[in-house]
């Protein structure tokens, strides 16, 4: 009888061990609360589903667990910083926070090289979860050290505007769009037959009219440049708008603006705004 039970538990362990390796991928090991361990294959749309590992998408961790987990986020990189909630609000890691079923959490990431390493340490009551993926760290962490200052802006609604890249990270910036002006009879930049609607150091790189809702700020349109515009760090770039205007361009449309929000679009499809106050 002994010797049956002794067969009964190893069978039990080996069915529980291969139940885990078909309905779980996401996650390298799974530790139990007796120190077992099972390798299962790394995969993003199991237990702990891992989105956004390329730099245009903002990573997102998902806990798809019945349970509370508790996740400890950390990376080897002495230059990267986390944003939890892709809120701004830049910390160091380790960053570790408690996710409830279904809860997901966006983590923005930025540092001096062009990807790092990020270790997930999952724990749950009866066990643990540990994993290790490479994420691209997208050119937007260049773009928020981007920090823009108004160089002129007249009442006719001409308008020039400084970018500079206050980080460690090279910038290719590749489009623009207006999200928002403080007059509300502003609606597009450029109307007058004047290619050179956006001009970067002298160098025209968007030749058709800039449209924009300052009623939707969130939701602006990129236009692309004819070419890029290298923003390495400290670097300073000088930008003018040919003209802002209220909506058809036409005679006399000018409208001085002074504080407009921007978008800027990197090489890598990464955005982010940027406000110029004067």
């Amino acid at each position: 009888m002994k010797d049956q039970t002794r067969y009964l538990a190893v069978a039990m362990i080996f069915v529980g061990a291969a139940l885990i390796l078909n309905s779980t991928a996401a996650f390298s090991t799974v530790e139990s609360d007796r120190g077992a361990s099972v390798t299962v294959p790394n995969d993003v749309d199991a237990y702990l589903s891992i989105q956004g590992t390329d730099a245009a998408n903002t990573p997102t961790f998902t806990n798809l667990f019945n349970q509370q987990i508790q996740l400890t986020l950390d990376t080897d990189e002495p230059t990267a910083e986390f944003d939890p909630g892709d809120s701004g609000s830049w910390v160091d890691p380790p960053y570790t926070t408690t996710l409830n079923p279904g809860q997901e959490l966006e983590l923005g990431i930025r540092a001096d090289t062009e990807e790092i390493t990020i270790d997930m340490d999952g724990s749950m009551d009866g066990g643990a979860v540990q994993l290790s993926r490479e994420f691209e760290v997208p050119q937007t962490a260049g773009l928020q050290e981007v920090e823009g200052s108004v160089q002129s802006a007249g009442n006719s609604g001409q308008y020039e505007f400084q970018l500079e890249n206050t980080g460690g990270i090279d910038v290719e910036i590749d489009g623009i769009g207006v999200n928002w002006a403080d007059d509300p009879d502003a609606a597009q930049v450029g109307g007058r037959g004047n290619d050179d609607v956006v001009v970067a150091e002298g160098t025209q790189v968007v030749d058709q009219v800039v449209e924009f809702d300052s009623s939707e700020p969130n939701s602006a349109t990129v236009y692309d440049f004819s070419q890029t515009v290298a923003l390495n760090p400290n670097q300073e770039v000088d930008f003018e708008f040919d003209r802002f205007r209220e909506a058809g361009g036409g005679p006399g449309s000018g409208v001085g603006v002074g504080d407009v929000d921007i978008t800027i679009r990197a090489a890598d499809g990464s955005t982010a705004v940027v406000e110029l106050r004067e």
